[in-house]
């Protein structure tokens, strides 16, 4: 049995409780204990990670990675990755200490594995306060052991580790981290809650220099160690009163952070938090969106059609009390994509104004790549939509939710783009675990049994990889692989990505021809060899004498052209889909794909500076054609482009206090005919976009086609 460490001046009498129980065997009774604590063993698994061939390849790929500071692509961008220091204060990260200097995260959830009772279960066994420390105890030893460094036989080398983060939901965080109830105070900073009649709120905003700062890590120490010193559970209580803080095992680790490290979880927060409270506590129940306005709402958004990949569509906005049963992927996807072209006639100024500015915030964080003026504007929007509530519904009104979310600028900063460090991937292992078969009974041990299972195999395959016949025989027993949008970026090094991310984003002084490398390939179905309309086949031309500065012709002009001209040949490769990095572009050319065939481009305006446009991908094509004795393919694509709105206040109608403000812009539903630009390469494709009806006007209503932006899941 574990116990944590108490101090040695308390004295303590024994408790009585009984730990095993009788059980009537055949023979003889047995005794067993009455509630079993899987626990993994960590050096397991990590030589079965080091037994992969690509893992190694893995560890080493970031010291290859060469990003401006001012970019945040991945956690190796972040302070924490590149400030963590080692027991002598040097750097713990480094190029030369890759493959054997490891970074963790810890996650504490519950899920329910069955669907017709109550019954949480998780990681840890449901626990309150400080007696998860029982269960940490164990896992705290083996982490001290991996900080010192334990010799891995696959590995070949002393490995060591550090636990870098913490990532939960409110209860688990405060549970792990010995921190006090979120209702009462910030564990990032100084603020404390206040009260509004008999209801304990956050607001406040005025005096926010005061309380805006990270509170210090020895006085956080310092108090956890006096509640250890406290002889009653009275004392206890009000010891933690005091200090808001109680004793955690993770507090043995001496380079672990419990302040800094205890990170704010986007998908809990934003998605599950605020989005849940805005709509459904201040809106529906506050009567501002009626059940006739959720019934209006979910007409609307059956006529929006997204990809596929944007996981489920949010479509039981009337069921119920409104939003029946949203998981946080829905909610996610319904703030980013559904909520103002459904909700923005139906909301007041103040409410519009909220909406605008949380929609735009959220729009921000999640974007794969990020910089620090980014980070500034989402938390002044996300700062904004505080005050607006204070302003609009009251004090009372702010919740732990709304003044935890401005400290997720800091996060990122600390650990990278939000995707880094996100739930969702842990919500998605909940729902693996939930579908392991079991008795119903003893469920935490046989799922654990499950999953170790699964790592001997894996384990066993990676082993015994020059040994074909055993490893063909074992994969007919392994588990299914999954694989991930990161995986498509294997074959590239990192150099390639990054030029390849200035030219969408038109980064590069050197002209785009179309023949560049670019992480991807064209897909099927496709058409060989296939002759231009004539028309087409004239602005490819076109194209080229652009591109090349050259002079190119088409073939009826052979006869009137001079003799250093280059024919152009007429005759390409269609294709109705292309892949690039982990994104799947559409095209009109295959009704099936016509959802993911809306783009947006960049174009340079005659006043140097540049604009978004949107367009429907009519198909890709590969034209091969010689040029200076070399023979070069081009991957373009054909796009009819979309006729803009008849003037600014239209184009960004739902604007708030500038145009970036707005999520969506509206167009006419109309194409521009077909012209030059209508052909451009495949590098210069910004993102995706949906497409949705958007009314203005009662009296002579107008529709107008809502561009809303898909954010770009590429990654460096």
């Amino acid at each position: 049995m574990y116990t944590y460490r108490i101090s040695n001046e308390i004295k303590r009498k024994p408790c009585g409780t009984e730990l095993a129980e009788q059980v009537p065997l055949t023979i003889e009774n047995k005794r067993r204990p009455k509630l079993l604590f899987p626990l993994p063993n960590l050096k397991i698994q990590i030589n079965s990670l080091y037994q992969r061939t690509e893992f190694r390849q893995q560890l080493q790929k970031w010291t290859n990675r060469d990003v401006n500071n001012e970019i945040l692509a991945d956690i190796y961008d972040g302070k924490i990755w590149k400030n963590f220091p080692d027991t002598s204060g040097a750097p713990y990260f480094t190029p030369e200490a890759a493959d054997s200097h490891l970074g963790i995260m810890i996650n504490l959830d519950w899920f329910q594995p069955f669907e017709s009772s109550v019954y949480s279960c998780g990681r840890f066994m449901e626990l309150f306060l400080h007696k998860i420390n029982h269960y940490l105890s164990p896992i705290v030893d083996e982490l001290l052991e991996f900080w010192d460094g334990i010799e891995i036989p696959a590995a070949g080398k002393n490995i060591r580790v550090a636990l870098i983060c913490c990532s939960n939901d409110i209860p688990a965080a405060r549970k792990l981290c010995g921190h006090v109830s979120a209702l009462v105070s910030c564990h990032r900073c100084y603020k404390a809650a206040g009260s509004s009649g008999n209801k304990l709120n956050f607001g406040g905003f005025d005096d926010m220099d005061d309380w805006f700062v990270e509170r210090d890590l020895e006085e956080h120490r310092r108090n956890a160690e006096d509640w250890r010193l406290c002889k009653s559970e009275e004392e206890r209580k009000r010891h933690v009163s005091s200090t808001h803080v109680r004793w955690t095992e993770l507090l043995r680790l001496p380079y672990f952070n419990l302040i800094r490290h205890l990170i704010i979880d986007l998908m809990h927060c934003l998605f599950l938090g605020i989005a849940h409270w805005i709509i459904k506590k201040l809106w529906i129940d506050g009567n501002k969106i009626t059940k006739h306005d959720l019934e209006k709402m979910e007409e609307r958004a059956k006529n929006i059609k997204t990809p596929t990949d944007l996981g489920r569509i949010p479509n039981k906005i009337a069921t119920g009390e409104g939003f029946s049963g949203f998981t946080a992927d829905q909610w996610k996807t319904f703030i980013l994509i559904y909520a103002i072209p459904l909700m923005w006639d139906l909301l007041a100024s103040p409410d519009r104004k909220i909406l605008g500015n949380f929609v735009r915030a959220c729009s921000l964080l999640v974007c794969r790549i990020i910089d620090h003026n980014i980070l500034n504007e989402a938390h002044e929007r996300l700062l904004k939509v505080a005050m607006l509530i204070e302003e609009n519904y009251g004090l009372e009104k702010i919740t732990p939710n709304l003044h935890l979310c401005l400290h997720i600028a800091d996060c990122c900063r600390d650990y990278g783009p939000l995707y880094s460090f996100w739930c969702f991937s842990f919500e998605r292992m909940n729902g693996i675990l939930g579908s392991f078969p079991n008795s119903h009974r003893q469920i935490e041990p046989e799922l654990l049994r499950i999953i170790m299972r699964h790592w001997r195999l894996d384990g066993l395959v990676s082993s015994q990889s020059n040994n074909i016949k055993l490893a063909e025989a074992l994969k007919l027993i392994q588990p299914r692989a999954t694989s991930g949008s990161l995986a498509d970026y294997d074959n590239f090094e990192f150099s390639e990505l990054w030029q390849f991310r200035k030219i969408f984003f038109q980064e590069v002084d050197d002209t785009v021809v179309g023949d560049e490398p670019f992480p991807g390939e064209m897909l099927t179905p496709c058409r060989i060899r296939v002759t231009l309309p004539d028309n087409v086949y004239r602005i490819l031309t076109d194209y080229y004498n652009d591109a090349y500065g050259l002079q190119f012709a088409t073939i009826a002009e052979l006869t009137s052209i001079s003799s250093d001209s280059i024919i152009v040949p007429n005759m390409v490769d269609q294709f109705a889909r292309v892949r690039i990095s982990a994104e799947i572009f559409g095209s009109a050319m295959a009704p099936r794909y016509l959802k993911n065939a809306n783009v947006l481009a960049k174009f340079i305006q005659d006043n140097e500076t540049t604009d978004l446009f949107p367009g429907q991908v009519q198909y890709y094509f590969e034209h091969k054609m010689r040029i200076s004795g070399k023979l070069k393919t081009h991957r373009l694509a054909f796009i009819k482009w979309y006729k803009p709105a008849p003037n600014q206040q239209i184009r960004f109608y739902t604007k708030i206090d500038d145009e970036k403000s707005s999520n969506i812009e509206l167009w006419r539903n109309e194409f521009y005919n077909v012209e030059r630009d209508c052909v451009i390469p495949v590098h210069y494709l910004y993102s995706r976009f949906v497409s949705s009806e958007f009314v203005i006007g009662k009296k002579n209503p107008i529709t107008y086609n809502a561009v809303i932006p898909i954010n770009r899941q590429f990654h460096l």
